[in-house]
């Protein structure tokens, strides 16, 4: 969904409407893991304390799975509509009905858990209106509510030492490129200096682009190969321009197809990128096997520099970067229980989502037993935090400095 948000400014301006919700069903969606694992642990919870209340809400609960796994395969409509209502009263008959038990803990995790599902029925109702809004591409100014406001969304995580370390090893790869292109007098060293620095940019944003580096060192091979073979042995047959979109089809449909698959993405990205750099086409067919050699050569002596200064500046493993996120999470966390503005509350939870988002993606490349992190506990209390905070005005003075002490007393357990 945060890839569709980004690719959306691209879109044709008549189609650039519609898909302004998706930056809203991202809201919405990424909330319902946190709410999904919140429901879990206050099930098992109340199960442990009192066995026949939490009885009491498996029926409701199971109805509520129900209504959303029929609801994710179909539109919107009244019936479902209904449905979600019905269960919506239901939920309220059972916050009023009492507990057979007097402890006040149980009534408290019976409570939080009504009131997780209620926000669960929330989130989701909302996703399916969006995802309705985005497949009929019925424009945001069309409808009775505001349209989204994507420029007002929060920044997401940004790492500043993953930052200075990909444009630091950039920049020594080019300052190396570039001293042995003017020290040698090598005509072709411009083309090492440039690919060293295209090459890690593009993958600067991997925890470890070495893997990536050497597929792409792969498919930048294939490419220089390909260049020879139509520099010398296709271009010279053909003229105009529609016979030479004939003859590159057989290498760009399929590199194109390929790009869209994530495991092939680099030597496929490679190979669309390099062969026109090498063949240098021109208004006039010109060949030179030296002159294709040396640039060859050039190529692929960048890409190399490249991995060389990655493996020395960058490659620190998917791990370091997991526990990195995993203590940022609880540094914001201490900041969420210390209190601040309304706003930058709402903007660090924010953050915390997205890194929420990056580690989901990376704990299947680790093992998560050598990498314990509680990201899911760290989202859940942090967004408790947040309904605290906004809550707190309206209590008591006792009951505030109470809350205040315990607050204190969480963020300097979250700081370490």
């Amino acid at each position: 969904l945060a890839a569709l948000f980004q690719q959306a400014r691209y879109e044709a301006r008549s189609r650039r409407a519609p898909l302004l919700w998706a930056g809203r069903l991202h809201e919405h969606a990424r909330a319902l893991p946190t709410l999904l694992t919140a429901i879990g642990e206050r099930n098992r919870a109340l199960a442990a304390l009192d066995p026949g209340a939490a009885a009491a809400l498996t029926a409701l609960q199971a109805d509520i799975a129900a209504w959303m796994a029929d609801s994710a395969h179909a539109a919107p409509d009244a019936a479902q509509r209904l449905k979600a209502q019905r269960l919506e009263a239901r939920l309220t008959e059972a916050e009023a009905r009492p507990l057979a038990s007097p402890d006040p803990w149980t009534a408290l995790l019976r409570d939080g858990l009504l009131e997780r599902l209620r926000e669960l029925l929330a989130h989701w109702r909302e996703c399916l209106v969006l995802v309705d809004r985005l497949q009929a591409e019925r424009p945001a100014d069309s409808l009775s509510d505001s349209a989204p406001d994507n420029a007002a969304r929060p920044p997401g995580h940004v790492d500043p030492l993953l930052v200075a370390l990909s444009g630091g090893a950039a920049a020594l790869a080019l300052l190396i490129g570039c001293a042995l292109w003017i020290g040698t007098g090598w005509a072709h060293g411009a083309s090492l200096a440039m690919m060293s620095g295209v090459a890690l940019c593009i993958f600067a944003q991997l925890d470890d682009p070495a893997p990536a580096l050497r597929q792409f060192i792969l498919g930048a091979a294939i490419a220089v190969l390909l260049a020879g073979l139509y520099q010398f042995a296709i271009l010279p047959r053909i003229d105009g321009f529609p016979l030479l979109l004939l003859v590159l089809a057989p290498v760009y449909l399929p590199a194109g197809a390929l790009m869209a698959q994530p495991a092939l993405m680099a030597p496929a990205l490679a190979v669309a990128a390099t062969v026109p750099a090498v063949i240098n086409l021109q208004e006039t067919y010109s060949a030179d096997f030296a002159a294709w050699a040396d640039g060859g050569l050039a190529t692929l002596g960048g890409l190399a520099l490249a991995l060389l200064t990655v493996r020395l500046v960058r490659s620190l493993g998917v791990a370091w970067r997991v526990r990195r996120l995993a203590r940022a999470d609880r540094r914001d966390l201490a900041r969420l229980a210390e209190g601040r503005a309304p706003a930058e509350l709402r903007q660090i939870l924010g953050v915390m989502l997205d890194r929420f988002e990056a580690l989901a993606a990376r704990l299947q490349a680790v093992d998560a037993r050598a990498v314990p992190v509680a990201e899911l506990a760290d989202l859940r209390a942090a967004l408790n935090l947040l309904r605290l905070r906004e809550h707190m005005p309206a209590l008591p003075a006792a009951a505030r400095l109470a809350l205040e002490n315990a607050l204190a007393a969480l963020a300097a357990e979250a700081r370490g």
